[in-house]
């Protein structure tokens, strides 16, 4: 998180509040049971920890911003539930948690970080949100890790944005060479003016004269910030002429030669001299003339000079691989010769690089040793982020005081109230130099509480809220419609213990609807607190508290033992009615007989003599009561015979002995 230590806090501190406030955070791993508050839960029974939970199931941990009560242990009063255990009292948990009616103990304006509440608005380690660290010797401010007084952090170190030429205005902005930083906003030495990343001389520069944007045409110069003619040409009509070779202006502005004739040393005449060259009707020296260097046609641009028959710099100018040529004695891009470039902050002065009055080189700026906090006293030496430079000495800004290495405002530092060392506990906060609870809090047992909304001290620091009940505008009453039912919180419309009133329990009947008790629909029967099906239920297989093993099924109110396969293969399956004999089968080998009657009141053979039988794999004679227990909700009568088996023979049966 300390990549955007900078900007990052103030505003989900105040989210991570309001969440608090509003009750939005909710640990402990479930949800609260259906009879359950929102105060801490615990296990089914009536006084489950932190509250009451009326149903099966395990209460959810206390909202963000309230307080568990402590409840009592209490004893299950709908079966299949366990007593709830005692609960412990915490006190404000504001965003934090109260998990399994635990102890939460920060208050709405703190932040509970690693199990330990702390003030995310000055905390350097959690700054606005948890593991939030401000760098080192930066405080926090609000939420916000900030530099102390008017500075800014740029790369982890503070700097003043008014003057740091690095960082001039903001981070990253640096200055053009030649220019310092002043109130934000970078400006040239002397007379010079920046214009682009390049301070220039306005009066003088070709390329910016008399303002960055305007740039003098070929045979102008820059005088005085404007453009006028080169030395060796005139003005006439708003151009720059040469009297002496131009045929429409020879001699004088006036002065046209006629058609055909050439312009030479300011006169017309037929031809030129055998010493000039003829370029439409301008007698030059292709050597010397700007127009036509080397040859008729080629002129010379910038501000260059025509020398020996090639475009080039003035003598006092030079050509530094740029648009224009360079002034080497005042350019701070290329002072004394190309590429030299001066130090942020200094200036070119007959073409050395010299810092202003007062201020020192230090690598490649400019900088006052006096008040340079990352130069003071001398180069490189670097107050820590949290100091400024004084008088060439690292100190604290006026109103902060150093406390065990770090600038501090004892007047808000909640680790360092009034005094160093001196910190504010209980979620208390420093103001003027004091602590004390802010807002509306009260301070209980060494806590800040809202006694307006905190169960554990509601309207005072003395009051509790128990048995489920939450603290409304500091007075103690159960969460919606409930009602305080023998010292606890109960919803009478579904509570099957307090169905419609304290006094009325549904027994044999345990449907709690809308405030009064219902018996089971249809064939269903009331087991403790359940409508079953004890012909189906496992729990309560034919009659209430028969509970069939892990292997058996319960199959028309009888505990059946699952199987995997079938003890034989059936031929014929014998339906579940009253009375049934098979059609008779008169094979010699074996035989199977599958039958699907709820329960057997008595059975016979015909005709099978000198065959044997098995009933669910068990050997039996026929007509042997009782029949063995059912395999997968069936009996499986098995016959085998031999050679001399009469070929008819039948099974007969009848039901008995159970409930349809």
């Amino acid at each position: 998180m300390t990549g955007v230590w900078l900007r990052v806090g103030r505003g989900r501190l105040a989210t991570l509040i309001l969440a608090s406030a509003l009750g939005l955070w909710a640990f402990g791993g479930c949800s609260p049971a259906p009879d359950a508050t929102l105060n801490g839960g615990g296990s089914s029974g009536k006084g489950a920890t932190g509250g009451s939970a009326m149903s099966a199931g395990s209460g959810g941990g206390g909202r963000g911003g309230e307080t568990t009560s402590g409840g009592t242990a209490g004893s299950s009063v709908d079966g299949g539930g366990t007593a709830g255990s005692s609960g412990s009292t915490s006190v404000e948990p504001a965003g934090g948690h109260t998990g399994d009616g635990g102890a939460g103990s920060c208050t709405l304006d703190q932040l509970e970080c690693d199990a330990t509440c702390i003030d995310g608005n000055a905390d350097v380690r959690h700054c606005g949100e948890c593991d939030n660290a401000c760098p080192t010797g930066i405080e926090c401010r609000k939420g916000d890790c900030a530099c102390p007084g008017g500075a800014v952090s740029c790369s982890s170190r503070c700097v003043d944005p008014k003057t740091n030429v690095e960082n001039c205005g903001e981070c990253g902005v640096a200055c053009a060479p030649g220019a310092r930083c002043e109130d934000g906003k970078c400006s040239c030495l002397g007379a010079q003016t920046a214009c682009g990343e390049t301070c220039v001389d306005l009066a003088t520069d070709r390329s910016h004269c008399g303002d960055c944007d305007t740039k003098c045409d070929t045979k102008f110069v820059c005088k005085s910030g404007a453009c006028r003619c080169a030395p060796g040409y005139d003005e006439c009509d708003a151009a720059c002429v040469d009297l002496q070779s131009d045929p429409a202006h020879c001699g004088d502005c006036a002065k046209k030669c006629d058609d055909g004739a050439v312009c030479a040393l300011g006169k017309c005449e037929i031809s030129c001299p055998d010493t000039l060259t003829e370029c439409d009707g301008a007698c030059v020296n292709t050597k010397t003339d700007a127009t036509h260097c080397g040859d008729c046609g080629t002129t010379c641009t910038d501000g260059l000079e025509c020398v020996d028959s090639h475009c080039q710099c003035p003598s006092t100018l030079k050509d530094c691989g740029t648009d224009a040529c360079i002034d080497t004695q005042t350019n701070a891009a290329h002072c004394g010769d190309c590429g030299t470039a001066c130090p942020a902050g200094a200036a070119c002065v007959a073409g050395v690089c010299k810092c202003a009055e007062g201020e020192s080189q230090c690598g490649a700026i400019c900088v006052d040793l006096e008040a340079d906090a990352a130069h003071c006293g001398e180069c490189d030496t670097a107050c820590r982020p949290d100091q400024q430079c004084v008088d060439g000495a690292c100190d604290c800004l006026p109103g902060y005081d150093e406390c065990g290495g770090t600038c501090v405002d004892t007047k808000v530092s909640n680790s360092h109230c009034g005094t160093c060392d001196a910190a504010c506990t209980g979620g208390q906060s420093c103001t003027d130099g004091k602590c004390g609870c802010s807002g509306t809090s009260e301070l209980c047992d060494g806590t800040c509480v809202d006694t307006a909304t905190s169960a554990a001290h509601c309207g005072d620091c003395d009051t509790a809220c128990t048995g489920g009940q939450v603290c409304a505008a500091g007075k103690c009453e159960c969460p919606g419609s409930q009602v305080v039912c023998d010292g606890t919180c109960v919803d009478t419309s579904t509570s099957n213990a307090y169905c419609g009133n304290c006094t009325t329990a549904c027994t044999g009947e345990p449907k709690c609807e809308a405030g009064a008790c219902t018996k089971c629909s249809g064939t269903l029967t009331a087991c403790g607190s359940s409508c079953v099906d004890t012909k189906t239920s496992k729990q309560h297989c034919g009659a209430c508290g028969t509970v069939c093993s892990a292997t058996q099924t319960c199959v028309g109110g009888t505990c059946t033992t699952d199987v995997e396969t079938e003890p034989c293969t059936p031929n014929y399956t014998v339906p579940n009615g009253e009375g049934q004999t098979t059609p008779n089968f008169g094979t010699k080998g074996a035989y199977c007989i599958k039958v699907n009657m709820s329960c057997v009141g008595g059975w016979g053979c015909n005709n099978t003599s000198g065959r044997t039988l098995q009933i669910n794999d068990t050997a039996r004679s026929c007509g042997s009561m009782p029949v063995p227990a059912k395999v997968n909700g069936a009996y499986y009568f098995e016959f085998t015979g031999s050679d001399s088996a009469l070929t008819y023979a039948s099974l007969t049966l009848w039901k008995g002995g159970c409930s349809p």
